[in-house]
């Protein structure tokens, strides 16, 4: 014959399966268990990726861990360094068992990975992982001269060198006008000029931008060569040695 079927309400459930696993430990302990990780406030959880923050640079970045245990399990705070290996880092401990890791005046090399353990007596360690993404605005430096000197007809090649987190949009403006991207170079980090023409030469900027910052840097190309130096009036005097 099938066993009986309990019907009961959702709360009085709920209190049989804690009373039923409280009677199935002799001493009433349980092993810690993390119920949350994170910050409880802004900034929040990537849309697209909940295991990752973004702070931006020399914010102050708040990492919240809440476990539960009995005995009361003891809680840290781990960062994951470039060999693999788990640094310990400063915390503040509340006393409703929040651990918070208070990371001030955060820099990009602080991006990465940081874990929070748990763990009593009553069973193993347990441990919650979350990212770091240190955003910070863009830095624009170019290849090179600021200036590049081509005769018509040789070729010219300008690029810019980029660092930014999250990566930029970048684009070249010409004397203050935007250039449309060239369609047959997905990188925009350079300007190639097959043959220059007298049309070509003019200030270009290389514009990086991104939800941080935005940076740019100019450089002229021009058709003076490189052995022709300006000239001023009074070097051209001549001077006799003669009385």
């Amino acid at each position: 014959m099938a066993p009986p079927i309990v019907q009961c309400s959702l709360a009085w459930c709920l209190l049989l399966v804690c009373l039923l696993y409280q009677w199935s430990t002799a001493d009433g302990n349980y092993r810690a268990t993390i119920n949350y990780i994170g910050p409880r406030n802004a900034p929040y959880w990537s849309v697209n990726s909940p295991g990752k923050l973004s702070y931006n640079e020399s914010d102050t970045a708040y990492l919240t861990c809440n476990a539960t245990g009995e005995p009361k399990p003891t809680i840290a705070w781990f960062r994951e360094t470039s060999t693999g290996d788990m640094e310990k880092i400063i915390i503040r401990e509340n006393s409703d068992g929040v651990l918070t890791a208070n990371l001030t005046n955060i820099t990009r090399e602080q991006s990465g990975k940081y874990r929070c353990e748990a763990l009593n007596p009553s069973g193993a360690l347990v441990f919650e992982v979350v990212e770091l993404e240190v955003q910070y605005a863009p830095s624009v430096v170019l290849n090179g001269s600021n200036e590049v000197r081509r005769a018509p007809g040789q070729d010219a090649y300008l690029k810019c060198d980029v660092t930014a987190f999250p990566p930029p949009t970048m684009y070249w403006m010409k004397n203050f006008t935007r250039l449309p991207p060239a369609s047959n170079d997905p990188d925009t980090r350079k300007l190639i000029f097959k043959t220059v023409t007298p049309e070509d030469y003019g200030n270009y900027t290389c514009v990086a931008t991104n939800v941080v910052g935005k940076a740019e840097a100019t450089v002229e190309l021009h058709a003076r060569r490189p052995w022709q130096k300006a000239t001023h009036p009074l070097a051209c005097r001549q001077y006799n040695s003669d009385p």
